[in-house]
């Protein structure tokens, strides 16, 4: 499994959030980005993200993510403060509860969207892209903006409205994002 770091904050005293620095390598990344590619546009542009997005339970159609998604479930149950705080371990856990990939090319966008109240949290991790391609924009007052750096994870509260602008650029940025949800287990004490 990779290692992190981690770093989580506060968007002006209102939302908590956290990034990770994971660590896959470009190999892995390579194969992340040519899947997306590979799987293409499935939706369309008929959701908010205008740019090619595969389908909504990416794992029942690839399993090229899987350590990356697990990888997201341990961190989420694991180590980031703001969604533990309210929740016992020993009865809820949370899961990933759609996933997606998004490749954007020049023109693309997404427009301004939040994700509540049907998921706990979101989450954006950056397959591709540089500093000079469209961020990720959250509508918070003042904006916050997360450039797209590969191997970073964002993980945010479901509520929060983000969007990224159009993007200018010939290059491909490639994002795998998805929602969690908490859910009961059994005690078995």
């Amino acid at each position: 499994m990779s290692s992190y770091n981690g770093n989580h904050f506060s968007l002006y005293h209102k939302f908590a959030m956290s990034s990770y620095d994971l660590n896959f390598s470009q190999e892995e990344l390579n194969e992340f980005a040519d899947e997306a590619l590979r799987i293409g546009d499935i939706q369309n542009k008929k959701t908010n993200v205008k740019a090619d997005m595969s389908y909504w339970y990416l794992w029942e159609h690839t399993s090229v993510y899987n350590k990356l998604l697990n990888q997201i479930v341990d961190l989420v149950n694991n180590d980031v403060p703001w969604m533990l705080k309210d929740f016992k371990k020993d009865f809820s856990k949370f899961i990933i509860s759609t996933a997606w990939v998004a490749s954007y090319g020049k023109g693309d966008y997404t427009l301004s969207h939040n994700h509540g109240p049907e998921a706990w949290a979101s989450f954006v991790f950056f397959i591709k892209g540089t500093e000079e391609d469209s961020p990720l924009v959250f509508d918070t007052q003042p904006p916050h903006l997360e450039l797209p750096i590969p191997n970073k994870l964002m993980i945010f509260p479901s509520q929060i409205f983000h969007r990224v602008p159009e993007s200018l650029s010939e290059n491909k940025r490639i994002v795998l994002a998805g929602n969690i949800v908490y859910r009961q287990v059994e005690n078995d004490e």
